[in-house]
């Protein structure tokens, strides 16, 4: 893939996540998150792995290393839906690239690759606390869903 520079910050390159990428990952994700979500970052990558075409995760590189990630998969016929949609699972940006435009340059790749493969919507989910994750999703064209997801703990249910 190509460099691309982002806001008069050193260039990053958008390439293929590798399994390489593993540590790197992990580390920019427990940074955002407070803890670690090794195991559910390495079942997605091998997801990845085993059936290639229904994900894509793209990796943003500069001169420290891994500036940071995006994944998605690839849904079809989910909630009734006839077109497939990507289902985006993890985005990250190394703490000091954040706000440069990389998470951005990242959307934008995973938004042709959309494009190029007939899925015509990224959909994901996000605790409405993440006030910052949130503003990040409105600057790139994400917008509330008509359906609302709700849940409902068994313990709670009213039956």
């Amino acid at each position: 893939m190509t460099p691309t520079n982002v806001n008069a910050q050193p260039a990053v390159t958008i390439r293929a996540l590798a399994p390489g990428d593993l540590d790197a990952v992990v580390a920019i994700d427990a940074a955002t998150e407070g803890r670690t979500r090794r195991e559910y970052i390495e079942r997605r990558l091998s997801a990845a792995r085993r059936e290639p075409a229904l994900h894509a995760q793209f990796a943003a590189e500069d001169g420290q290393g891994l500036a940071g990630f995006i994944l998605a998969r690839v849904l079809a016929g989910e909630f009734g839906r006839r077109q497939p949609t990507l289902r985006l699972e993890l985005v990250g940006v190394r703490a000091d690239r954040r706000g440069a435009g990389v998470g951005s340059a990242l959307f934008e790749t995973l938004c042709g690759w959309a494009r190029r493969h007939g899925v015509g919507e990224v959909r994901t989910t996000a605790t409405w606390r993440a006030t910052q994750m949130l503003g990040w999703f409105a600057g790139q064209g994400f917008e509330l869903a008509r359906d609302q997801v709700v849940d409902c703990a068994v313990g709670a249910c009213a039956w």
